[in-house]
């Protein structure tokens, strides 16, 4: 019947025969003379006669030597192994990048979105060509309720999107309610190019009757925050510009200062005024009556 001692033998002599053995006998051996070389150089320290504050800087600089030349005698020992150990890291942390890639770049956009301010909860925004008004943010995801339809539409669809914080590492952000209060507001309409004239300041009285109430508010809103951000000052009354839109058409591009949340509706307001007044300038005069 074998005994511990037999165990012991036999593994002790099955060390010898492999690479570790004699590696693992290297670093016992180191292990046990490094305190032992410490205390003899800090012993001849003391003999030496020194003040105390020199004494303790070379018994501590002694000990550091000591361990530093242990500690690397270790890694040349042990260089091989620790090269396959490290190879072994690489793989398994690239791996782990690999397959969480996803999930880091969305934690790198919600980094992203907190440092940068790009927006908060309750702003309007647009990005990879999906719009809406932002209602949750996360570490993984920004939930918006889609505005639409299309880039033009001011009305709440009824879906909500949920998009993956890595799209802000790739994609703009477009922020429509960035100066909160007021906001300028943008929008075309395209008319024949015989009645342009008309047109435009039909679309320019609308937009003015319409944005009276609150120009003045909104003068002093927008231009204290175009002041504090050193922007090149802008016209805040509503203005209407032309453009030449193929041979028989003109776009007119009218902008006017609105509340930020009032946009959808004050367009389809000034429309309304301004389409009503088109029509009377389309509908024939009445008839003279008879003498």
């Amino acid at each position: 019947m074998l005994t511990v001692w037999d165990w012991l033998v036999y593994y002790a002599n099955e060390a010898g025969r492999t690479w570790w053995g004699p590696k693992v006998a290297l670093s016992l051996i180191l292990f046990a003379i490094g305190p032992v070389i410490v205390r003899l150089l800090q012993g001849r320290i003391r003999k030496l006669g020194l003040d105390g504050d020199d004494r303790l800087r070379w018994q501590v600089t002694a000990r550091n030597f000591v361990f530093g030349v242990m500690l690397l005698s270790l890694v040349v020992v042990w260089a091989q192994q620790i090269q396959s150990v490290m190879l072994s890291v690489v793989a398994i942390a690239a791996a782990l990048v690999l397959a969480g890639k996803e999930v880091l770049l969305c934690l790198s956009g919600s980094a992203y979105r907190t440092f940068t301010g790009a927006f908060k909860i309750g702003d309007r925004i647009e990005i990879a060509g999906w719009r809406g008004d932002v209602i949750d943010h996360g570490p993984l995801a920004t939930t918006l309720l889609e505005v639409g339809p299309g880039r033009d539409g001011h009305q709440v669809t009824g879906r909500l999107l949920v998009l993956p914080n890595a799209l802000f590492m790739s994609h703009p952000v477009v922020n429509e309610s960035f100066t909160d209060e007021f906001v300028l507001h943008a929008f075309e309409v395209s008319v024949a190019l015989a009645q342009w004239r008309q047109a435009e300041k039909l679309l320019f009285d609308a937009a003015n009757e319409v944005c009276s109430p609150w120009i003045e508010e909104a003068r002093t809103w927008l231009g204290g925050r175009l002041d504090r951000w050193s922007v090149v000052p802008v016209t805040l009354e509503p203005r209407v510009q032309a453009f030449a839109s193929g041979s028989e058409q003109v776009r007119l591009s009218v902008r006017v200062p609105v509340a930020a949340r009032r946009k959808g509706r004050v367009e389809q307001e000034i429309l309304h005024l301004f389409l009503d007044g088109m029509v009377a300038l389309r509908a024939p005069p009445a008839a003279s009556p008879p003498v």
